[in-house]
């Protein structure tokens, strides 16, 4: 089994800031919905501010929103050299639904249906001048 991240076709990179402008609770779209199938292979969190930030993440049909995981992130995790960003997808709490496939190389994905979205709320606002990057990354089939 390989190790190695490859794309087989057009790849994908989609990202998101929540500022103090954002109201917590409010819920963003990581990943709009297209009218492809689309292969993710992971889903990342920068916490710019010094507090954690819980964030609930949702899978959404179009129709239906369903919380998939509540996801604690880190006070500055990823805007410092000590603290790394939240890999949503290898997290304790997103793990159980992003994890379960692995391609031909031996790398997590997660399969998002054709006009399915993938959505994030923080819970608190974030202060003044600190913010919140979601970065979401894979390939459409």
């Amino acid at each position: 089994m390989g190790n190695k991240l490859t794309y087989t076709s057009s790849s994908f990179m989609e990202c998101t800031v929540a500022t103090a402008s954002r109201t917590g609770g409010t819920i963003y779209d990581i990943l709009g919905a297209t009218s492809s199938n689309r292969r993710v292979y992971g889903i990342s969190v920068v916490n710019a501010d010094n507090a954690a930030n819980p964030v609930k993440v949702y899978l959404n049909d179009g129709i239906n929103r369903y919380q998939v995981s509540n996801v604690n992130l880190a006070a500055n995790s990823g805007n410092s050299t000590s603290v790394g960003l939240t890999n949503v997808f290898i997290s304790t709490m997103g793990e159980s639904v992003f994890c379960k496939t692995r391609d031909a190389n031996g790398i997590p994905y997660f399969n998002l249906p054709a006009n399915w979205k993938i959505q994030l709320s923080l819970t608190n606002t974030p202060g003044a001048g600190e913010y919140v990057h979601t970065f979401v990354y894979g390939e459409n089939y």
